[in-house]
């Protein structure tokens, strides 16, 4: 099985799980679907999204889940994800100031 997509799935059955503890039912395959579809778009750095903070997780695939146009697979506006691998310099000048 190809790495991105074991990434994918596993990234998606950790956000549904912190997603129901916080009172929001979201399917693991749709997350998948979504997951995938923002990795194609922007190019998602899924190792970092699979290690990162449930935070910064929730944060992106909320993210993802209202900003994806579903019948471009695009995402929309000027929101983008925070663990995409190139963001850009204004997105990551932004991330510094944390």
């Amino acid at each position: 099985m190809n790495k991105d997509f074991t990434n994918t799935a596993e990234i998606a059955k950790r956000g549904a799980a912190i997603m129901a503890g916080l009172g929001i039912k979201i399917d693991t395959f749709d997350l998948i679907m979504y997951i995938d579809a923002a990795h194609k778009d922007v190019g998602l750095d899924l190792d970092a999204m699979l290690a990162g903070r449930d935070t910064d997780l929730v944060h992106d695939l909320d993210g993802i889940i209202h900003n994806l146009d579903r019948a471009t697979g695009k995402l929309t506006g000027t929101w983008m994800p925070r663990f995409t691998k190139d963001p850009g310099p204004l997105f990551a000048a932004a991330m510094t100031l944390k």
